[in-house]
């Protein structure tokens, strides 16, 4: 691959491949992330807030279809981890607009999702900063708040038991 990003740096699986190892350098630092979320109209903050918790955050879209398909193994997830210093935080790449902000508070409603919800300026911030441009993806925070992995997705129910050890 080094020779595919060398020879082609322009090439979409060479920007995906950088991207990846950009977000793989920052596993065990500590991650910020303040938002206000877009249910509750709550301010949140990652390392204030939700220190000492194992944080999944999870890059979703009401419009894709892979997310969509997770949500019933995330809700599964929610619900065994609720009250045992597990928290899930989802970041909608939806349009950042008011008709954006009704589709996510939808579907979060009909859904019946129950954890923070990140969407609009907050959100963009933040996936540009780690340079999402696939979804879904997984990040995971140890209970220290350091980033413990960028490759969540699938792996949740080993990497959430390990983390609350």
């Amino acid at each position: 691959m080094a020779r595919v990003t060398a020879e082609y740096p322009d090439a979409e699986i060479a920007q995906r491949t950088q991207s990846s190892e950009r977000r793989s350098e920052r596993i065990g630092k500590p991650i910020e992330f303040t938002f206000k979320d877009a249910i509750n109209g709550r301010t949140i903050s990652l390392q204030k807030d939700l220190r000492g918790k194992v944080v999944v955050i999870e890059f979703w879209s009401t419009q894709c279809g892979p997310c969509v398909a997770e949500l019933p193994k995330l809700k599964g997830l929610y619900n065994e981890y609720k009250g045992m210093g597990v928290e899930f935080i989802g970041v909608s790449l939806d349009e950042a607009s008011e008709e954006g902000r009704k589709a996510v508070r939808d579907f979060v409603q009909k859904n019946r999702i129950e954890w923070l919800q990140s969407h609009g300026e907050d959100a963009d911030e933040f996936v540009s900063s780690w340079d999402i441009t696939l979804i879904p993806t997984v990040f995971v925070v140890d209970t220290k708040g350091n980033l413990h992995s960028v490759e969540g997705r699938g792996r949740l129910d080993s990497l959430i038991p390990e983390l609350l050890r």
